[in-house]
């Protein structure tokens, strides 16, 4: 799909790739177990990539303008959901928590991975925040039989 930028955005069976506009411009190939989430903004007509980051780091933000992009958010939601193999919540205090989400390319090839989210206002350098994460990573592998 032609980027409103002159660049390209397409989707296959194993990634999502993005390319700006330019000779020079690297092509960034995304697998789909890579990608925390994506989203359309309707009024920037502009498609969002968060990737997958490791715990506690910033998530990297890709975006891209495109005028009609029905086809390719369909593709997207159903590689993201195809990408995750299990998920776990796990409370932190009585009000927030984190979930873990396994993940691995959605042709189920290659090393499961496991991403952490956090709720709002929840530090990844708290002490709570570490044993949660420890608990969940557990009962992930004990669900997986890891």
């Amino acid at each position: 799909m032609r980027a409103d930028d002159g660049g390209f955005v397409a989707g296959t069976e194993q990634a999502l790739y993005l390319c700006t506009a330019g000779e020079q411009a690297p092509v960034l190939r995304l697998g789909w177990e890579v990608i925390e989430r994506a989203g359309w903004d309707k009024e920037t007509e502009q498609l969002t990539v968060v990737e997958v980051t490791d715990f506690g780091q910033p998530e990297p933000v890709h975006r891209i303008a495109l005028t009609d992009s029905h086809l390719l958010l369909d593709l997207i939601r159903e590689r993201i959901t195809a990408s995750i193999v299990a998920r776990r919540r796990v409370e932190v205090t009585r009000t927030s928590g984190l979930t873990a989400v396994a993940r691995r390319s959605p042709t189920r090839t290659g090393d499961i991975s496991v991403a952490f989210v956090l709720d709002k206002g929840l530090d990844p350098n708290d002490d709570a925040v570490t044993e949660a994460v420890e608990r969940a990573t557990a009962a992930l592998r004990d669900d997986l039989g890891m």
